[in-house]
């Protein structure tokens, strides 16, 4: 079975996505990104113009050179990773004659163009694959049926360390619970709000930040963390694999501090769930849903500075472990369960259009 894969990126975690879906059994991979990667398994086309931010003209452009790759390669079924670049042009040139065509979608908005654009674009494809229960609702919920679930996974590879050798290096002392915010700071994802609750924590915790700054800048996280500056350790940059398994594997909880704007789905969510680290999220959205139905920590109600600084306060003085519940998310996040999901989806694609 030969299969098209299409991404806008070729860094993080869409990186780890196309390269462990590319390796699922009986799958002939061809790739279309942005640039060519060092992945000799498959062939690469690059198209420079596949954005998440593309112009129409431009998104004109690529889905024509799209059905060109399609036409010369004979590809069975074309799988786009990211539906994010495709919202703002309502399924327009998505059909493509004779070659069913999935996209999966990572984060979704439910205002009424949004609505009005999924429509459109679930009316043009033959499967859409949402990575949280809470999206995969809510598209139910205005009608669409061609649509599937599959948890988002954690794909990349877990590490163990001496943790008390990694305090030592990273300066933490011994007795405090070491909070970990993770990720670019872009502001749906909240990290101000979590900076200005601690403010008012009074229970030892040490504070890490590991992430590229974006719109809540360098100088604004210094600024707002002044208060407990000797109890954080900030990596404000680009966070390479080993600095990523080190602070999750070091953190005792990690926040989720995102505004109601974030509904989709959670990388640091998932990392934080392989470590078997507690989660604090919003009540609100796919957050809070996976949260609380799996028993992975505390939610706060979301926006509300007050709530989250409770929230944090009480999860510190907590004792956590992981029950059945959160152990059985923690299965059903893994790669085999990823892999054999989007395998069934291709297969049951195959069968209907050989029918």
């Amino acid at each position: 079975m030969k299969v098209l894969y299409i991404d806008f990126n070729t860094t993080g975690h869409h990186s780890i996505y196309y390269k462990t879906i590319s390796q699922i059994d009986g799958i002939d991979p061809v790739l279309i990104l942005p640039r060519k990667i060092d992945l000799p398994v498959s062939i690469q086309y690059e198209v420079s113009s596949l954005s998440r931010n593309m112009s129409i003209l431009q998104y004109s452009q690529v889905m024509s050179e799209i059905k060109r790759i399609i036409e010369n390669e004979k590809t069975d079924i074309v799988h786009i990773l990211s539906g994010d670049m495709l919202y703002r042009f309502f399924g327009w040139k998505l059909q493509i004659k004779e070659v069913p065509v999935v996209v999966t979608f990572h984060h979704m908005e439910f205002s009424f163009l949004k609505k009005l654009s999924y429509r459109m674009l679930f009316k043009r494809i033959n499967i859409g694959v949402t990575h949280t229960e809470y999206i995969y609702d809510n598209l139910k919920r205005l009608g669409i049926n061609n649509i599937e679930h599959i948890e988002y996974p954690y794909l990349e590879e877990k590490k163990n360390y001496d943790k008390q050798k990694l305090k030592k290096e990273f300066g933490i002392s011994e007795n405090r619970k070491v909070l970990l915010a993770f990720g670019e700071t872009r502001y749906d994802k909240g990290l101000d709000i979590l900076l200005k609750a601690l403010d008012n924590i009074t229970e030892p915790f040490h504070l890490i930040i590991a992430g590229k700054p974006t719109e809540i800048t360098a100088d604004t996280i210094r600024e707002l963390t002044a208060k407990y500056k000797s109890n954080n350790t900030l990596f404000l940059s680009y966070i390479d694999n080993e600095l990523m398994y080190q602070v999750f594997y070091l953190s005792d909880i990690v926040v989720l501090p995102y505004r109601r704007k974030f509904a989709g789905a959670s990388g640091p969510l998932t990392t934080a769930v392989a470590y078997g680290k507690m989660v604090i999220g919003p009540d609100r959205n796919s957050i809070g849903k996976i949260i609380a139905e799996n028993h992975l920590g505390d939610v706060f109600e979301c926006e509300n500075q007050k709530s989250l600084e409770q929230c944090v306060s009480r999860s510190i003085r907590k004792v956590f472990e992981y029950d059945s519940y959160a152990k059985a998310y923690q299965k059903a996040i893994s790669k085999d369960v990823f892999m054999c999901n989007y395998q069934r989806i291709y297969n049951d694609i195959i069968r209907r259009t050989e029918s």
